[in-house]
């Protein structure tokens, strides 16, 4: 990793790397500032070079003790410590879990810093409109195997696209079993329709009855991911 030797250079692989793990491992009787120089001393480092930006952009008090930290100040906490010494890699597993949506929306800008500034980031998320904001692949495993890998504009255009009509009356939904109709769902009098190809006969179909409202969308990600689950 990054040229070295993973055995006998660990330590110096592990100061250029970022790291929130999915559960908490904390020093509890530490303050919060003790908590971060432990993780400075561990690096080699005085001063990191963006923490004091990372607490001021997280609004973090790192003078009380861990103990007394609500489960999303830990978080916070956590985040600051992965990027406060500016690695080149950050692994990051379920980094937005405990944060309000405000701060969600902050970290993922960071995130966005961060890439633009070539850094290497790999995120693991059940969050898929989180993934799909900020990811530029996306990896899909399943049972613990590594199932698909594909790029987030490319992931899109090759998978399927939903049309949703809203007729003035009820419609059997059979009549759209169509070729290139890979799924449909019914609920009174919407209809929604997943598929791959042959719009010009589905168009053709949906005109034959009234229609209130209708809208095309792009399959989103979380559709993908449970196509693949589903097969």
């Amino acid at each position: 990793m990054f040229g070295l030797d993973s055995h006998m250079r660990s330590s110096k692989i592990k100061s250029r790397i970022g790291y929130v793990p999915g559960e908490y491992g904390m020093y509890e009787e530490m303050t919060g500032y003790q908590y971060l120089q432990f993780f400075s001393s561990l690096r080699g480092q005085e001063k990191p070079p963006l923490r004091d930006r990372l607490l001021e952009l997280f609004g973090l008090d790192i003078s009380k003790r861990i103990k007394s930290y609500s489960h999303g100040m830990k978080q916070k906490l956590t985040i600051v410590q992965a990027f406060m010494h500016d690695p080149e890699l950050l692994i990051l597993d379920e980094p937005t879990n405990g944060l309000d949506p405000l701060m969600q929306q902050r970290f993922y800008e960071l995130l966005v810093e961060m890439k633009k500034r070539g850094k290497t980031v790999f995120l693991s998320s059940h969050i898929l409109s989180e993934v799909e904001k900020v990811c530029d692949r996306v990896a899909i495993l399943k049972e613990g195997k590594l199932i698909a890998i594909h790029e987030i504009s490319e992931i899109k255009k090759i998978r399927l696209k939903s049309i949703e009509i809203i007729f003035m009356q009820e419609v059997n939904e059979s009549v759209f079993r169509l070729d290139g109709v890979r799924k449909v769902e019914k609920n009174a009098n919407m209809i929604r329709l997943w598929f791959d190809s042959n719009i010009n006969s589905i168009l053709r179909t949906i005109s034959e009855y009234p229609v209130e409202n209708m809208s095309f969308r792009d399959a989103s990600l979380e559709d993908i991911f449970m196509e693949y689950y589903s097969e």
